[in-house]
């Protein structure tokens, strides 16, 4: 279950009383911008540990006293310092809990611009991920790193809907700042920029961000939108699950990137014939329990992001939340409303509203088809009235059984055993749900091919 968020969420976007710090106090705060208290190093500068007073803010080493984060723009970066302005009158407008909070600035003439900010102790998540210390990398539980993407998704949720959008442009491992208990911030604003109203792009000749999160359509027409942080946090999700860095020059060439690597073969090859049989039975065997239970539990959102897998590929249904009861075996729920997801949705129930058992069954179809073929449920790439999944699917026959299954199996199934499984998936989205076999006859008919493959170790 994700995290409640438990943190207050003003949701406005107002005017912060911003304090202006001396230059030398924040000289006296860092020990004369110490070696010894330097934290990282910026786009355009570095940043410093320093110690105020909590109250007054003044420098201090003792009693009341709180960190901050300096970050020094290097005096002749010109470029630093527009985007330090943007970053004062960007973050100076808003607070959220998920926003890295800017508490003050210094413009001094003689030296540079600086940025003062909450202090956030475990760093960034990029230094967290690639650590070599064992102690950071044990904090990093599977439940500490969903917490963290959803805290940036949370972040990145709130500026995009913004009556004035913002869009960050810098989204990445090193912008999301970690407090000591790891909850995340989005910081690194210097590249932000408004699109002015939802759903407007911010148009540039000038590409920023940082190499390997950089949407690629971004790059290619210089046209930049919500849709290009989204983009970035993709890769900084692989980034946190893989424990990979998004440029490895140690993998296969090909594979450099991690985008790339994510969808190589050595993740598909986990995905073996009998590994996809074995999963398929499993939601089979899911779905016949729901179907047979007295009060009768019609599923009505079937999809492969309903299949959850353990870690040896075990398959659970889950994903409940349009379930509902067909009250007896053989009635329908019939509903004003149609639930569903795109491409799963049985078209008789589309058009009368009526879902039953063998809505689930059309759903289901949908999902073999898509898991013996490594096809979307829609391509757009494919010839116009071949866009949808079974409408490609149907046009073939048992000759041409190598080209519409996934070319990642590499011939390594049986033909008949394939050929049955090809034909139950279209049983099983048949337009009419007359004509679709039940959950018990599509278990039957996969526990046999199972066999057939398996005939010295038929349990499963």
């Amino acid at each position: 279950m994700f995290p409640a968020d438990t943190r207050e969420d003003t949701g406005d976007c107002r005017i912060e009383s911003l304090k202006e710090f001396k230059f030398s106090d924040l000289k006296k705060a860092t020990s004369n911008f110490s070696e010894d208290l330097l934290l990282g190093r910026g786009n355009y500068g570095r940043v410093f540990l320093g110690w105020v007073n909590q109250n007054t803010f003044t420098p201090t080493r003792q009693g009341d006293r709180i960190p901050i984060a300096v970050s020094r723009t290097d005096q002749e970066c010109a470029q630093g310092h527009r985007d330090s302005k943007v970053v004062v009158s960007m973050l100076g407008r808003m607070t959220h809990p998920y926003i890295i909070t800017l508490l003050g600035y210094c413009i001094d003439k003689k030296h540079d611009y600086l940025l003062v900010y909450e202090y956030m102790q475990n760093r960034n998540l990029f230094d967290c991920l690639h650590t070599e210390s064992p102690e950071i990398a044990e904090l990093l539980s599977w439940q500490t790193r969903l917490t963290i993407l959803i805290g940036v998704a949370r972040g990145l949720a709130y500026l995009h809907s913004l009556k004035d959008q913002v869009i960050h442009r810098d989204v990445k491992s090193r912008s999301i700042l970690l407090d000591q208990d790891f909850n995340a911030k989005l910081g690194n604003f210097g590249f932000a920029r408004y699109g002015s109203k939802i759903g407007e792009e911010h148009v540039s000749t000038r590409v920023m961000g940082s190499l390997g999160y950089i949407d690629p359509e971004y790059l290619q027409t210089g046209r930049c939108s919500v849709k290009s942080d989204i983009y970035s946090f993709g890769v900084v999700l692989l980034e946190t699950l893989t424990g990979q860095r998004t440029y490895d020059w140690n993998r296969v060439d090909e594979y450099v990137y991690l985008p790339t690597w994510a969808k190589s073969p050595e993740i598909a090859e986990l995905l073996s014939w009998q590994t996809r049989l074995t999963i398929l039975i499993g939601v089979a065997r899911g779905l016949a329990y729901l179907h047979l239970l007295k009060d009768q539990v019609i599923h009505r959102d079937v999809k492969s992001r309903s299949i959850l897998l353990d870690q040896d590929f075990n398959a659970k249904l889950g994903n409940f939340g349009f379930a509902r009861y067909g009250s007896k075996i053989g009635e329908e729920h019939v509903s004003t409303r149609v639930m569903g997801s795109l491409g799963y949705i049985d078209p008789e129930y589309l058009q009368t509203g009526r879902c039953s058992v063998k809505s689930d069954i059309y759903s289901f179809g949908v999902v073999l088809l898509e898991t013996l073929t490594g096809q979307r449920t829609y391509d757009w790439n494919r010839v116009d009235e071949y866009v949808y999944l079974p409408t490609w699917a149907s046009q073939f026959n048992r000759i041409d059984l190598n080209e519409i299954l996934d070319p990642r199996l590499e011939l390594n199934y049986p033909e008949e055993g394939a050929f049955e499984c090809i034909t139950l998936a279209l049983r099983c989205v048949a337009y009419h749900s007359k004509d679709r076999p039940s959950s018990e006859e599509v278990l039957q008919s996969l526990e046999k091919i199972y066999f057939d493959l398996n005939p010295e170790h038929p349990e499963i």
